[in-house]
């Protein structure tokens, strides 16, 4: 498998964190042989992508409310504004376009988009994580079978 670079940060309590989407794959390999450090660290590495990923889950629905007041504040600056000069009032058609080619719009889309691809990214590491653990279990039990049968 070829390694994946790919690095972000999220925020978290004030503090910037460095993901390394490579490194966490990584991580998720389990030694066979000898589970027993695997084990022991399961539950921390869980909880800390579960953290990583609430985050960026928070972090996409803020963006994402960020994009819908920009929209609607555009939209009513549009209606505003036609009904100040007395013109003809836009269809929404054309406000709607409007809105999609503000630059404002489209860097909050843009964002929106990073938001939800890093958010997917550490959901599909905690459901790694979650897989791994179910593994580290059957490994745990194997293991104690077979030295119970070497006693």
């Amino acid at each position: 498998m070829k390694p994946i670079r790919d690095t972000f940060t999220i925020e978290l309590a004030d503090e910037d964190f460095e993901v390394d989407v490579g490194d966490l794959i990584a991580e998720l390999k389990v030694d066979p042989n000898d589970p027993s450090d695997d084990l022991r660290t399961q539950s921390a590495r869980f909880a800390w992508i579960a953290v990583l990923t609430a985050q960026a889950e928070s972090e996409t629905n803020k963006v994402k409310q960020d994009l819908a007041v920009v929209k609607a504040t555009i939209g009513r600056e549009a209606r505003a504004d036609a009904d100040d000069q007395g013109g003809k009032k836009p269809t929404e058609a054309a406000i709607a376009e409007g809105i999609v080619l503000n630059k404002r719009v489209r860097q909050l889309t843009d964002a929106f988009e990073e938001a939800s691809r890093r958010a997917t990214i550490l959901a599909a590491i905690r459901e790694a994580y979650r897989q791994r653990r179910d593994m580290l279990g059957a490994l745990a039990y194997s293991t104690r079978q077979r030295e119970r049968a070497e006693e």
